[in-house]
């Protein structure tokens, strides 16, 4: 099973709709911090946009793919725990 965080109310229906459709994702409520750095903890791969759950990541030890094509945490690619994949879908195949 796969979690994924949810924070923003303002996506469109059609993003959950997606997700909701894939039985190996489940889409949950917002979390508090330390739930959320419970979740982080016992994940195996974290793909995301955010520059401080890479932080977290980075220090918990958990593999992060960063879906953007900049980064303000350039030091995580430099230790190897976060790759850049950018924003194009070609990319993420």
């Amino acid at each position: 099973m796969y979690r994924i965080y949810l924070p923003d109310p303002l996506l469109r229906p059609g993003h959950i709709f997606s997700f909701n459709t894939l039985s190996r994702i489940t889409v949950i409520e917002p979390t508090g911090f330390f739930e959320f750095l419970q979740l982080e903890s016992n994940a195996l791969l974290l793909l995301m946009d955010s520059g401080g759950v890479l932080v977290e990541s980075c220090i918990l030890g958990v593999p992060c793919v960063t879906l953007r094509n900049t980064t303000e945490r350039p030091e995580t690619i430099e230790v190897g725990a976060n790759r850049l994949v950018g924003t194009g879908c070609t990319t993420y195949r």
